[in-house]
């Protein structure tokens, strides 16, 4: 659940600097504003999926995974 939130977060951040970076090049000069709202927005994005990597890693990547840890952090996985 956790790996799936800061995903989810880490997605919109994306999509919020995308956007700003649209706004930025669709203009005639430029925009200094949009280009910082997109630097702050990968930020988040960047800072949101670290900990998500570690996190789906750790449950991965282990010789013998717990079931009851795997059914904590992937409920699907059967």
């Amino acid at each position: 659940c956790s790996i799936d939130i800061l995903e989810v977060i880490s997605s919109f951040a994306w999509i919020s600097r995308f956007v700003s970076m649209a706004v930025s090049d669709c203009s005639k000069r430029g925009n200094m504003k949009a280009k910082c709202a997109a630097d702050i927005s990968n930020l988040v994005a960047a800072v949101a999926n670290g900990p998500a990597a570690g996190i789906a890693t750790v449950s991965d990547c282990t010789d013998h995974p717990e079931p009851a840890y795997e059914m904590l952090h992937e409920p699907t996985a059967r």
